[in-house]
C-alpha cells in the first residue's frame, strides 16, 4: 500500500510540475469547435484532462434553465463517466477515477463555459495509440489540440474527426 501511495504522490507531483509547461505552450482561448487534451504519464499511471466548449458538447453554454437542459447535463455527466465514450487506448487500462465539471446553477449565466473532464488510469502495458471517440457523438467538435508528456517524450498534435488517432512511435 505504501508503494502505491508513494507512486501516486510522485505522479501528482509530476502533473503539478508539468502544468506550467502546458499552460505556457498554449494559453487557452474559448473557441467553439475546438477542445484541448493534456496527457501526463508516470510509469503505469496516466492523467488525461479535457477542456471542451459547452456549446459543442451540450448545445448551450449558459446555466441550464429548462428541464430539457437540466436533463442534458445529467445525461452528459453519465456519458463522460464512461471513458470509452471520449477516448480509447490501444492497451488494457483500468480507470481509477473520473471527474467532470459541467455548467450548473452556480455559474455565471452569461459567461462562455467550458466542460472539464479528467481521467486517471492505470495501464499495465505502455500505450502506443489513443483514439478520440468523442468525435463520434459531438458533431460540432472539429479539432482537439493534444499535448502530452510521457516516457517516450513530449509533443503536441491536432486531432480531427477525419484523423482521431494519435500514435506514439516506439
Amino acid at each position: 500500500m505504501g508503494l502505491i501511495k508513494n507512486s501516486y504522490l510522485q505522479f501528482m507531483l509530476l502533473v503539478i510540475l508539468l502544468m506550467p509547461f502546458f499552460a505556457a505552450s498554449h494559453e487557452h482561448q474559448h473557441v467553439h469547435g475546438q477542445g484541448q487534451l493534456l496527457i501526463v504519464q508516470q510509469k503505469q499511471h496516466w492523467h488525461l484532462q479535457f477542456t471542451l466548449p459547452a456549446a459543442d458538447v451540450l448545445g448551450f453554454e449558459h446555466t441550464p434553465e429548462t428541464p430539457e437542459q437540466i436533463q442534458r447535463v445529467a445525461a452528459l455527466h453519465k456519458r463522460l463517466a464512461v471513458i470509452e465514450q471520449v477516448v480509447k487506448f490501444d492497451n488494457a487500462c483500468v480507470m481509477e477515477q473520473s471527474e467532470s465539471t459541467l455548467p450548473s446553477a452556480h455559474d455565471d449565466a452569461h459567461a462562455h463555459q467550458d466542460i472539464k473532464v479528467e481521467y486517471r488510469l492505470l495501464c499495465e502495458s505502455p500505450a502506443k495509440q489513443i483514439t478520440l471517440t468523442i468525435f463520434d457523438w459531438v458533431s460540432s467538435l472539429q479539432q482537439v489540440e493534444v499535448q502530452w508528456s510521457h516516457e517516450k517524450g513530449q509533443g503536441m498534435a491536432k486531432l480531427k474527426p477525419s484523423k482521431p488517432e494519435l500514435v506514439w512511435l516506439e
